[in-house]
């Protein structure tokens, strides 16, 4: 199971196959939002990355919260997908004809539109924060066909709950 970094294939390692396969199974399913639950550094970017390759020619919403978040995944899409996505954070825009859009959730919980055709999927990384009512917000105005979070906190400290936000915890390491 290859992707590509840099024009060169790699191998994907056995877990992140593994993942990738939980989440296309889920989907196929009926699933229509799906967590994965690994530790920091075991390449939940490099999964969601090729989830969007996969998912292709829809288009993909990656939602963060913090700018490195949102250039962390930019590089990693372009490295796995060989695409280049567009950014939506503060001045930065993105273009109708982006397929992947990496997007700061405080901008589009201002009212921030994207241009283009529809979401078929939305990531949300760090998915600990996703039940908040921003992420809420965001993703019922995009309405992606499907959602999947990344997170290697799969719990929060306060009484919001992921299950949600995510039907399945669909892989967990």
């Amino acid at each position: 199971m290859g992707c590509r970094m840099s024009g060169q294939p790699f191998e994907l390692r056995p877990y992140q196959a593994e993942a990738i396969r939980a989440v296309i199974a889920a989907y196929r399913d009926g699933t229509s939002s799906a967590l994965i639950t690994l530790p920091t550094g075991a390449g939940k970017t490099v999964i969601f990355s090729e989830i969007a390759r996969r998912i292709m020619p829809r288009r993909t919403l990656i939602i963060a919260h913090r700018e490195e978040l949102l250039a962390q995944a930019a590089s990693k899409i372009g490295a796995v997908a060989g695409i280049v996505p567009g950014i939506e954070k503060g001045r930065m825009r993105s273009a109708p004809g982006d397929v992947v859009v990496a997007a700061s959730v405080q901008t589009l919980a201002r009212g921030r539109k994207i241009p283009g055709d529809p979401f078929g999927l939305c990531v949300i990384d760090e998915a600990h924060h996703a039940p908040a009512d921003s992420y809420g917000t965001v993703v019922a105005r995009f309405a992606p066909r499907y959602v999947l979070g990344v997170t290697a906190t799969p719990y929060r400290n306060d009484t919001l709950k992921l299950s949600n936000v995510f039907e399945k915890n669909v892989y967990c390491a």
